[in-house]
């Protein structure tokens, strides 16, 4: 439990450090409601050799907030996969899971998510997915389709976003590229 507890500490410290609360919003709400339920209820912890977090989704009441928290979860263990590993090492275990893999995360574009009136929907192909709601394109402003738009290409969740400048920050500085190497004569 001290592992599991320590992990989760560091994946929703990790949120925070990344202002986070600025896009958290309602499913800050949401979080505590179900880390405490589901303690209560033996599914968040350890069972066995495995630690798990249950996101439930409140028979369908809160689809959106359960499945952008497994998104969120994912993207930051793959960014603070390292600091997990050695986490798990100070407490004598090892982490046997594939690592997960950041740059195919924020490529992915099967679950992505956008901010609108203040809530966080699910982008599909046919409009937006909330907890216990949903908008067909065709109600979408223009200005709101073109982000629906975006976010079929791209999730726009502030994590997401976050990492991506922060690969991209770490790409360009890195040098590479198109260049010329310039030498006195």
């Amino acid at each position: 439990m001290a592992l599991h507890d320590a992990i989760w500490g560091m994946a929703s410290d990790s949120l925070y450090s990344l202002r986070a609360d600025a896009w958290i919003g309602d499913s800050g709400d949401y979080i505590g409601e179900a880390e405490c339920e589901e303690r209560a209820n033996g599914n968040w912890g350890p069972h066995g050799d495995t630690l798990f977090w249950w996101f439930p989704d409140y028979a369908g009441c809160c689809a959106a907030s359960a499945s952008l928290w497994v998104h969120w979860m994912n993207r930051v263990f793959a960014a603070r996969w390292a600091s997990l590993t050695l986490l798990a090492e100070r407490h004598r275990l090892e982490i046997v899971s594939e690592v997960l893999d950041l740059a195919a995360l924020l490529s992915e574009t099967r679950f992505t998510y956008l901010r609108l009136w203040g809530n966080w929907w699910r982008v599909g192909e046919e409009g937006l997915f909330g907890d216990d709601a949903f908008i067909p394109v065709e109600e979408l402003t223009p200005a709101q389709r073109v982000k629906h738009a975006e976010a079929l290409k791209q999730c726009l969740c502030g994590l997401c976003r976050t990492l991506r400048r922060k690969r991209d920050r770490r790409a360009s500085s890195q040098g590479g590229g198109v260049g010329s190497v310039i030498r006195p004569n």
